[in-house]
């Protein structure tokens, strides 16, 4: 794989993420931070990310793709069994 995966610029995307502006987080933006967080090995704000994200859905739309992507960061395995 290429790309910025494969580089995994962690540092410079949490970097990024911290400088946004605005004082309301978007979902997906919360879901690309959490994604990262468990990229980098912070899997506990990961976690507490997707809580949130979960939370939020009680009273609100969120995408599933927001909490696919934080899955996904996981290594979480999501979708249909091949096997």
């Amino acid at each position: 794989m290429g790309g910025l995966r494969a580089a995994r610029p962690y540092p410079e995307a949490l970097s990024a993420f911290k400088t946004g502006k605005g004082s309301s987080v978007s979902k997906l933006r919360t879901a690309a931070l959490a994604h990262v967080f468990a990229r980098s090995g912070n899997h506990s704000g990961a976690e507490e990310l997707l809580s949130d994200l979960l939370e939020k859905s009680k009273s609100q739309y969120v995408s599933a793709y927001d909490i696919a992507v934080v899955h996904e960061g996981l290594g979480n395995a999501i979708g249909p069994s091949t096997g």
